[in-house]
């Protein structure tokens, strides 16, 4: 019960005949020794909200001692993640017009959460105000991060090649921000140096590299390289492509209407027994219905819900019959509907639709009643149109 110390401070300067703190950067603070006491019970009993509370109560005034101090920057600390660094800073002002210096941890700090908040004019003057007492490689990447978030890439660069004319070295994730942020501004030559400069530095390529390059490489309509680099870049450095990697390849391939590759690459990825994510399996369903190859559409959307089960997956189930399959992905009801809807129109709603409704009713999936009726009304006039005709 911190909160009762602060409470403390502020009865006793009551008591005393006035309120918590004067206005006024000249005026003192109230029971000092108290007041520092209560910040730093606070603080020390991880309750900000009681500390941030007592210090706005003394007009954002600094303890003079050093413990105090501490307390008001590791207040700084936590207001930087929670409230924003505008209200954090101001008790780094505080603690320096009690002759106090925030130390380099304060600062990185609050040049982390404006970087993370894209105020990334903030975060250069934190930047400046962290030389002096000594910038290191974490300072120069939450600069390159910051400016990758905000699409300023040019920045980000100026802030990397300075990073390693100092000689800190780059790890993995500071290339993949840079990899990300051309990406991001489709700058594609920028984004093949740093992956040179990557490999020259002797940092393993990653899946998060390997998916940023395929999608830039399919933006520019260069499947062929995307597809090598597929090929390469794992080869190269020893890793197994991922979901999120197999997800750029086949979403590249859709997008050069590569449908024949796009299959390929989802085969291959179910063979290496990596699972596909829901937004793979949207893509090739809604690419393989508006293709018109509803019976294929419809299987993905089985596989999806963990109906195409492999032989070691059917006797557990024959085990267990009364256990609802395990879906594989959650996909959008929309792409669901949307496939139903084209079965209904093409006239297969009796041989696909309603075989897949059944499917789709089984593990639970919610389909709007206003088309399971279409689709039943569809699929008994095609059944009465096949009678007429025979």
């Amino acid at each position: 019960r911190a909160d009762l110390a602060a409470d403390l401070w502020r009865e006793r300067c009551a008591g005393a005949g006035g309120q918590a703190c004067a206005e006024g950067p000249e005026q003192l603070v109230p029971m000092p020794e108290l007041y520092s006491a209560a910040l730093t019970a606070c603080v020390a009993a991880d309750d900000f909200p009681s500390a941030w509370h007592l210090v706005a109560a003394a007009r954002w005034r600094s303890p003079s001692e050093r413990a105090g101090q501490a307390s008001m920057l590791a207040l700084a600390r936590w207001l930087a993640r929670h409230q924003g660094v505008a209200i954090a800073r101001r008790c780094l002002q505080a603690v320096r017009r009690e002759g106090g210096r925030p130390g380099a941890g304060t600062l990185k700090a609050l040049l982390a959460a404006s970087a993370q908040a894209g105020d990334m004019a903030q975060a250069t003057e934190l930047f400046r105000e962290l030389a002096c007492a000594g910038t290191d490689a974490v300072a120069y990447s939450l600069m390159v991060r910051g400016y990758c978030a905000v699409g300023d890439v040019e920045q980000a660069l100026s802030y990397f090649h300075e990073c390693r004319a100092r000689g800190f070295r780059p790890d993995a994730a500071l290339f993949e921000s840079l990899v990300a942020g051309c990406v991001a501004r489709n700058q594609l030559a920028v984004a093949e140096t740093v992956l040179g400069d990557m490999e020259a530095a002797g940092i393993a390529a990653t899946n998060v590299t390997l998916a940023a390059l395929v999608r830039l490489y399919g933006a520019r309509g260069a499947l062929g390289r995307a597809a090598a680099l597929f090929e390469e870049l794992p080869r190269r450095h020893s890793f197994q492509p991922d979901a999120h990697a197999y997800h750029a390849i086949i979403a590249a391939c859709l997008q050069a209407e590569r449908f024949d590759l796009a299959l390929a690459n989802f085969a291959e990825m179910a063979l290496a027994g990596c699972p596909a994510q829901a937004r793979t399996y949207e893509a090739v369903i809604v690419a393989t219905t508006r293709a018109g190859d509803l019976r294929r559409a419809a299987a993905f959307v089985e596989d999806s819900l963990g109906l195409c089960a492999t032989p070691s997956e059917a006797e557990v189930e024959a085990a267990a019959p009364q256990t609802p399959p395990r879906r594989r992905a959650v996909l959008e009801p929309r792409v669901i509907e949307e496939l139903l809807e084209v079965i209904g129109r093409r006239r297969q709603a009796a041989s696909v639709g309603v075989p897949l409704l059944g499917k789709l009713q089984e593990a639970g999936v919610q389909v709007p009643e206003r088309l399971v009726e279409r689709l039943r009304r569809a699929a008994s006039a095609e059944a009465a149109g096949a009678g007429s005709r025979a």
